[in-house]
């Protein structure tokens, strides 16, 4: 586990017994839809399929808006009812498509952006006498991010593939605001948030050397506008 990591876990871990209250904690699942940025991704995308340009290749995926998961652990502060900390975990992925197909054969170029995180979040409600309560939060965290760039072709039917894959770690925040309502134990909320990372860029199998496409550093670019609906439930 990266060192980085372990410190983290440290952290929570070393908190004081007496900082949380002990009446109840907050289970969370919650779905997320994320707008990352990924410029380098794409601008390297446009460089594939320039040079596929004699082919007729088409981008049919440019690392589109798509689906995450997040699980959150939380406890109130002690001697507070609004505010709540803990520990996430989630991941989230996106990619890209280039590929010429015809009846002789095929060729593509598929890349693939995947992430897990592990961080921690403390949020500050502001609860009415309506149905509709208010929080703002703040999640730090830990980001692995995978870069997979897949190479395929077909002649007929001899078919041959490639691929290799580049690692980054960063750290992400993300401050957000959520809207939810109680029923009983459960929990139902949306929010709206908007991550941002410490500049970072892809390695080689663990090695400090930026990896390059086309004469560009590739950076993940997992920063932008993040929704997320979900469902939890306080024990």
């Amino acid at each position: 586990m990266p060192i980085k990591a372990i410190l983290i876990i440290l952290c929570a871990l070393s908190l004081p017994k007496n900082l949380f209250a002990q009446k109840s904690y907050f289970v969370r699942a919650k779905a997320t839809y994320n707008f990352f940025a990924a410029n380098d991704l794409k601008a390297a995308q446009q460089d594939m399929q320039r040079n596929l340009r004699g082919v007729g290749a088409e981008t049919l995926e440019s690392f589109p808006p798509y689906f995450g998961m997040q699980f959150q652990f939380l406890m109130p502060v002690k001697d507070s009812s609004e505010v709540n900390a803990g520990v996430y975990f989630e991941q989230f992925s996106t990619g890209g498509r280039i590929q010429y197909e015809d009846y002789s054969g095929e060729i593509g170029f598929d890349q693939i952006l995947s992430s897990k995180a592990f961080g921690i979040m403390i949020e500050k409600n502001y609860k009415s006498k309506r149905r509709l309560n208010l929080s703002l939060n703040l999640g730090v965290s830990l980001i692995w991010t995978s870069y997979t760039l897949k190479t395929y072709g077909r002649i007929f039917d001899q078919k041959e593939s490639e691929s290799v894959t580049y690692d980054d770690i960063t750290i992400g925040f993300t401050p957000g605001i959520t809207l939810f309502r109680e029923i009983s134990n459960f929990t139902v909320f949306g929010s709206v948030g908007y991550q941002i990372c410490l500049p970072s860029t892809f390695k080689s199998n663990g090695a400090t050397v930026r990896v390059t496409i086309f004469e560009n550093t590739i950076s993940p670019g997992i920063y932008g506008l993040r929704l997320g609906f979900g469902l939890g439930y306080k024990i």
